[in-house]
């Protein structure tokens, strides 16, 4: 009998060995598939919030996975490398996605995305140079720009100014001139009106033009003020003017000369 006790002992607790491994290798499992279940989740998520354009709710996904299953950060890395570097990614960081390539370059040398990360590199690389140059030439264009928007609103300025000028013009010739200034050396006549000039003649002067008018036959003109004092409509100069030559300046000069003036 007791022989009997000790063998049906002996089995249960054999019996009972094999149920506890097999709550514990259950046990496991379970938590091995709970793990394998929340990564599953978090790489959804990261996907999901990357295909929504929430690129950095998609990262910090990313970096949980990364700190939980860190066996398979080469794939990890490769995909928060083109999180960094996508080209709709606002916040864009290259120098982030090539840290990501570098590191499955360096720390898993057996990864199957160890040749890919190396062709994404330099790609990146190369477009780091070409978002700089870009960068540099609409910095350009900003400063070509603005510069043509200044001359356009100098332009502007100019042509009010034009357009006062005009109607000041415009308004002048309605009354009478009142000098007439003879430039000798330019050869050029202008007419004035209280100071403004309204229009200009080339004009042609004696045989002998330099120096002021001293005596009769020198064939010089005369220089200085004078005032206009009659008309002549039948000169074969077309509508001759006569003036105030010689004044008393001209006649006591002469004088002394001993010439007439």
């Amino acid at each position: 009998m007791a022989t009997l006790l000790n063998r049906n002992n002996t089995a249960f607790l054999r019996s009972l060995q094999c149920v506890l491994l097999a709550i514990i290798l259950l046990f496991f499992a379970c938590i091995h598939s709970n793990a394998e279940t929340s990564v599953r989740s978090s790489s959804t998520t990261a996907k999901v919030y990357f295909s929504q354009g929430k690129y950095e709710e998609s990262l910090r996904e990313y970096q949980k996975l990364l700190e939980k299953k860190p066996e398979i950060g080469d794939r990890l890395l490769f995909e928060m490398a083109i999180v960094y570097a996508h080209p709709l990614n606002k916040e864009k960081n290259y120098s982030k996605a090539l840290e990501c390539y570098q590191k499955i370059i360096t720390d898993y040398p057996e990864s199957q995305y160890r040749h890919d990360s190396q062709m994404m590199f330099f790609q990146v690389q190369n477009v780091m140079v070409k978002d700089e140059l870009i960068a540099k030439q609409k910095n350009l264009l900003d400063t070509y720009y603005q510069q043509v928007q200044s001359q356009k609103n100098d332009i502007k300025t100019q042509q009010e100014r034009i357009k006062s000028l005009e109607q000041l013009v415009l308004k002048l010739l309605k009354e009478p001139v009142d000098q007439i200034l003879v430039e000798k050396k330019k050869r050029k006549l202008t007419l004035l009106l209280k100071g403004q000039a309204i229009k200009s003649y080339k004009i042609a002067l004696g045989g002998n033009p330099v120096g002021p008018k001293e005596r009769q036959g020198d064939n010089k003109t005369p220089e200085g003020n004078y005032t206009i004092e009659s008309r002549n409509p039948n000169s074969k100069f077309h509508l001759s003017l006569g003036f105030s030559y010689p004044n008393a300046n001209d006649i006591k000069h002469a004088r002394k000369l001993g010439v007439s003036p």
